[in-house]
């Protein structure tokens, strides 16, 4: 199931465009996008990252921190806190996937 596309801070702030798939337990599971129907495959599996570290998918912002992280593998703090934190959808209908 695609959640949506999102935005991630990755270790040293680097920033990542993934693919939500599920939230649980405070956790956002992602892959690559293009890579969900790997995932019945066996091909690929999603990610955890807390949901802290997730954030609304926008291009600019995505682009603004790329650029920052290709100019010295560093992002500004201000950057992030412009983004939009992702708040995965609950939904106690829909039975909990396990990876």
């Amino acid at each position: 199931m695609i959640i949506g596309q999102v935005i991630v801070r990755a270790f040293g702030g680097k920033p990542l465009q993934r693919v939500a798939v599920q939230s649980a337990n405070g956790l956002v599971y992602v892959v690559r996008p293009g890579a969900e129907e790997q995932i019945e495959s066996g091909g690929t599996f999603p990610v955890g990252f807390p949901e802290a570290d997730i954030f609304e998918f926008r291009e600019e912002s995505f682009d603004a921190l790329d650029c920052e992280w290709r100019a010295g593998a560093t992002t500004q703090r201000a950057t992030w806190g412009a983004l939009t934190r992702f708040r995965p959808p609950t939904s106690p209908a829909s039975p909990e996937r396990k990876f």
